[in-house]
């Protein structure tokens, strides 16, 4: 049975509608700033990643889904990931700094990190311009999306939110993450 502090939590082989992006892995380059590198699946094309549509993105730690995210930034997909790959460094939220030290975390205990994405289409709308209107293609947001495949998760797990979805579910980030991001930010 499920923690409810800890979270539910569901096979990546339920997912439907989604691509595997790609894998994660600790950079050793210690030249570079960013903590995390990004190994994109040979089945996605630049088109898919970079796509400026609404999406909703699964984190996924040893086959198990433990994020449920979504985005609207320019970007695509590739722009939505980029912040969690460098998350250890710059000024970053509590979110990103929060989701990079776990992702660090469990590649340094040996687990496998993979991205993965669906896509809310865009749609052609009558928009009111300054001349009368056209009909232009819109993205819609991805909060809808997103809402619903954490209403599907929670379903599924009996109550209970992906283990880091803490802001949905109302808990605090650990104290750890709390303390190394202030670090980060030069403060006490």
């Amino acid at each position: 049975m499920p923690n409810k502090f800890l979270g539910g939590n569901m096979n990546v082989s339920k997912l439907q509608n989604c691509k595997r992006i790609g894998s994660i892995s600790l950079n050793l380059n210690e030249s570079k700033k960013k903590s995390l590198d990004l190994s994109i699946n040979e089945d996605i094309n630049n088109i898919d990643l970079k796509k400026n549509t609404a999406r909703v993105y699964f984190i996924v730690v040893d086959e198990e889904i433990f994020k449920i995210g979504g985005s609207n930034c320019k970007g695509g997909i590739k722009g939505t990931i980029s912040p969690y790959l460098s998350g250890n460094s710059g000024r970053p939220s509590d979110r990103t700094f929060g989701i990079n030290y776990l992702i660090q975390k469990r590649l340094s205990e040996g687990s496998k990190v993979e991205f993965y994405c669906q896509w809310v289409p865009n749609i052609k709308i009558n928009t009111p311009l300054l001349f009368g209107s056209e009909t232009l293609e819109s993205p819609l947001t991805y909060k809808t999306m997103e809402e619903g495949c954490l209403k599907q998760y929670l379903s599924h797990t009996g109550g209970e939110y992906p283990i880091w979805n803490f802001q949905e579910a109302g808990r605090a980030w650990p104290r750890e993450i709390q303390e190394g991001r202030m670090r980060l930010l030069g403060k006490k």
